[in-house]
């Protein structure tokens, strides 16, 4: 579905406290085992180890959704950047946000490498997530990872980027 725009009023300011994703190697406090629990909304990020994901994007994408379809999580958004990608879910069942970071990463990984004719790792081993404490927060945080792009001067208007995906929010 092509990305709908939030509503005008929508409060976007709550999503911006988040820290930014650290640089460099190690990052051992972004590592191993979280706590993560079903039916919550996570916003997640994490870097890519390419200089550019754009062109397998849409295998990001189809990756994410394929998860959506499986009942691992509910995917509301999730806009690939150059050398990053945010994502918005809801866990679903008995699936952990390490579980779901794993298929994603690695299922992505072995599709863009075929398509790429590359080997090594398309991502970085860490990632960033946030639990979000109710819909008005989870809200602020869709706009936030869809306007992205216009933030990084990439469009003017993010439902003209090409490499996202959303649903219609509902709380």
């Amino acid at each position: 579905m092509a990305c709908p725009r939030p509503a005008p009023d929508a409060a976007t300011t709550d999503a911006e406290d988040g820290e930014p994703l650290p640089e460099g190697p190690g990052h051992q406090a972004l590592r191993g085992a979280r706590a993560s629990e079903a039916g919550q909304w996570y916003a997640i990020a994490t870097r890519a180890a390419v200089p550019d994901l754009r062109p397998v994007s849409s295998v990001i994408i189809e990756e994410g959704r394929r998860l959506d379809d499986e009942g691992a999580i509910r995917l509301h958004a999730i806009v690939a950047m150059p050398d990053h990608i945010h994502l918005l879910v809801t866990l679903l069942g008995d699936t952990t946000l390490d579980r779901a970071m794993k298929l994603l990463k690695g299922r992505s990984s072995r599709r863009a490498n075929e398509r790429l004719q590359r080997t090594g790792s398309l991502w970085q081993p860490a990632y960033y997530d946030r639990r979000l404490r109710d819909p008005r927060e989870a809200y602020a945080q869709w706009g936030y990872i869809l306007e992205n792009p216009i933030q990084r001067g990439l469009v003017d208007d993010w439902r003209d980027y090409p490499h996202c995906f959303t649903t219609p929010f509902a709380a």
